[in-house]
Order: structure tokens, then C-alpha cells, then sequence
């Protein structure tokens, strides 16, 4: 038999990065691309995603004090720049973005320079959509669930069928 006494288990605060993982990644791909990882998101769902971009804008190439514009025209079929806003060399991003295709999900939106509109950031947004079945994913910090649309086949639909 094992020796008699406390037995507890313990966990090192010093490695848990729950925190860090619950954050959306912005990676920079290129002088002018970026990369936002924002996890998993649920099929036929409308999320806000509120995020801040920068101080990776800073570049030697672009213009002194530029800021970034949002031309709605440069989304993508399912995201919608509700505001972008310039403040200390960040942009601050608020658009809504929906779930539509199962699998993979890859949107991107390009921001343009005011001192020179031929010079413009794109900022991909990549996310994996779980479909019908896959559970309930936890969303990151700075992603908020706006909308769900009913799936047609569920037996929330108010469709009766045919007579």
C-alpha cells in the first residue's frame, strides 16, 4: 500500500498561459500583410471583432504620421468595417464578420494610406468555422457573438412542409 499522508495536486501559475492562448494573434507576413488568427468560430454565426493593430504598422517606407482608411469596398463577402479608427500609431479595427463556410475561413480587408491611396495594408483574417454537430467553440478576447441564423433542416425552422 502506498504511505499514508496528503496527497494534493499542484499546479505551476508560472507556466499557465490560459491568457495568452485566449488572445487574438496578429502576425506580420510581409512589410504590408498581416495575419489575425482568430480560432474557432461557429458555422452561420455574426461575431464583432473589436481588435488593435500596431505599433506593426510603423515602417520605414510608409509616410510620416499616415493614417489608415477603411474602404468597405476592399472587404471581403462576409466582413463589414463598422469603424477604423487611428490613434499613437495603432489602428483600432471594429467589423463584423460572419461564419458562412464550413472549414477553413479566410477574409481579408485592406486599409489605405491617406497621404498616399496607391499604398495600402492587407490584414487576413483566418479562423477555422465548425459546422453543424462540432460543438460550441470559445471565442477570444475581443470576439463577441452578434447573431446566429437558424440552420433550414432544424426543428427550430417554422417551416411546415409541403401539403
Amino acid at each position: 500500500m502506498a504511505e499514508a499522508g496528503e496527497h494534493h495536486v499542484k499546479f505551476n501559475e508560472e507556466h499557465d498561459n490560459y491568457n495568452k492562448q485566449n488572445s487574438i494573434n496578429i502576425q506580420k507576413i510581409s512589410q504590408w500583410k498581416f495575419q489575425v488568427h482568430l480560432g474557432f468560430l461557429k458555422l452561420n454565426n455574426t461575431y464583432e471583432i473589436i481588435i488593435d493593430v500596431g505599433p506593426i504598422l510603423e515602417s520605414p517606407q510608409s509616410p510620416d504620421n499616415t493614417a489608415w482608411i477603411s474602404n468597405d469596398c476592399s472587404a471581403g463577402a462576409y466582413t463589414s468595417i463598422k469603424s477604423c479608427e487611428n490613434s499613437n500609431n495603432k489602428v483600432h479595427l471594429h467589423l463584423i464578420l460572419k461564419a458562412a463556410k464550413p472549414k477553413l475561413m479566410n477574409e481579408a480587408i485592406k486599409l489605405y494610406s491617406s497621404a498616399d491611396p496607391t499604398v495600402h495594408i492587407e490584414i487576413v483574417f483566418l479562423a477555422r468555422v465548425l459546422g453543424k454537430g462540432q460543438g460550441t467553440p470559445m471565442l477570444k478576447d475581443g470576439i463577441h457573438l452578434v447573431g446566429v441564423e437558424l440552420d433550414e433542416e432544424s426543428e427550430a425552422s417554422d417551416w411546415q412542409g409541403f401539403d
